[in-house]
């Protein structure tokens, strides 16, 4: 059977949880075969992962057009009045 990346159930705690793969290992429900997963309480894998979290990063083309999506459907819409014609109005 084809090994998943994606974190297990006993993942969710973990910081380094980033939904569809694990920072720290590959396999991450490998790592839970032994019984505990090595990264959960390390401290010094902790640190590095919060140190590249902090790190800037280039977006991609993808994470852009999102941006400008997001930008151009938070401007306020303009509200167009149906106008008055007044020759039909006497």
């Amino acid at each position: 059977m084809k090994q998943g990346v994606k974190p297990g159930g006993r993942c969710k705690k973990c910081a380094m949880n980033l939904g569809d793969r694990c920072w720290a290992f590959t396999r991450p429900r490998d790592e839970w075969k032994r019984g505990r997963c090595r990264g959960m309480n390390d401290e010094a894998l902790l640190r590095r992962f919060h140190e590249w979290e902090n790190e800037p990063h280039v977006k991609t083309q993808k994470e852009l057009r999102q941006d400008k999506f997001r930008k151009r459907l938070a401007k306020p819409a303009v509200r167009r009045t149906a106008r008055i014609r007044l020759w039909q109005h006497r």
